[in-house]
């Protein structure tokens, strides 16, 4: 497969999972997204993670962008291991798989989505933990997918407005998370309701 994955923040793992990594759409039989950042390595099936990560290459979202073209006229599957289209970093929002995944889409590829706002994601960890959805409440910060999967799994939701959406409700930096106000339930509505995903509660920032 060909891998996207992470370089700063750390590649994904794939020990165990008996694939070979390769480095063009030309050799893939599939592309897989964990990240954005970088290329893994090439690697046979009993390859380990820190041969591949020897071999990684930082790539931009242009160059990635050029393989997913390449990868869609050869009519390769891209499986996503999460959707999130932005995420927040230090600096801003930083572009997730989720941006790779609706770019191959728009060039006529086939995308296959692991992770939320798929329903088998909740169903899983409420099989993990014994309860129900009437017992379950999820946290997140994205409408389109922590909060509709919530919905779609029949769970309660809360929705943390100081994530990838607070330029959205009008809210200030990220700094400071004491004097981080709410944006209003006038606000918090309006935006649900352009997503089609309504959560039962909002805070402006989460801390434990």
């Amino acid at each position: 497969c060909l891998h996207f994955t992470w370089s700063s923040r750390g590649p994904v793992p794939l020990d165990g999972l008996g694939l070979t990594t390769v480095t063009t759409a030309a050799e893939a039989e599939f592309l897989l997204a964990h990240g954005t950042e970088c290329v893994n390595g090439p690697g046979g099936s009993d390859a380990s993670d820190a041969t591949r990560a020897a071999g990684a290459t930082d790539t931009s979202l242009a160059a990635m962008r050029v393989m997913l073209a390449e990868a869609a006229a050869r009519h390769l599957p891209l499986v996503v291991a999460n959707p999130d289209i932005v995420t927040v970093g230090g600096g801003g929002l930083l572009p997730m798989p989720g941006t790779l995944a609706r770019w191959y889409r728009e060039m006529g590829g086939e995308v296959l989505l692991m992770g939320k706002p798929a329903a088998v994601i909740y169903q899983r960890v409420m099989a993990m933990t014994g309860v129900g959805p009437g017992e379950a409440i999820a946290v997140g910060d994205s409408l389109e997918h922590d909060i509709a999967g919530a919905g779609g799994a029949g769970c309660q939701s809360i929705f943390v407005c100081g994530g990838i959406h607070a330029e959205e409700l009008g809210m200030c930096g990220r700094e400071g998370l004491d004097s981080i106000a709410s944006p209003g339930s006038d606000r918090i509505s309006a935006l649900a309701k352009d997503f089609g995903a309504f959560p039962e509660y909002a805070v402006p920032v989460f801390r434990w």
